[in-house]
């Protein structure tokens, strides 16, 4: 075999092994199986600072801004708290 088919079959076998991951984006291009779009537009929609008020409306709801820290969320599940004295253990609740 000659060099420039060898070279070739590689460069063909590269190509076609790269191309393995865009065969499903090309078979939805010609044959569009969805039956709509997904609704992915949601309340934080061209809200910039949409996490950071949440998170903060959540930690005054949950009292974790105060100086104390309440041991349990409004949930049920416990707050952990780090302090340099004090580090986390590490523990593995189910």
């Amino acid at each position: 075999m000659s060099p420039e088919i060898a070279f070739v079959l590689l460069l063909l076998a590269t190509v076609g092994w790269m191309a393995i991951p865009f065969i499903p984006a090309m078979l939805e291009l010609m044959r569009p199986q969805d039956a709509s779009p997904l609704n992915a537009v949601g309340q934080d929609s061209g809200q910039l600072t949409y996490f950071a008020t949440s998170f903060m409306d959540r930690m005054k709801n949950e009292g974790l801004l105060g100086t104390s820290v309440p041991p349990r969320l409004g949930d049920g599940t416990a707050v952990r708290v780090h302090q340099n004295a004090a580090p986390l253990t590490s523990s593995r609740e189910p």
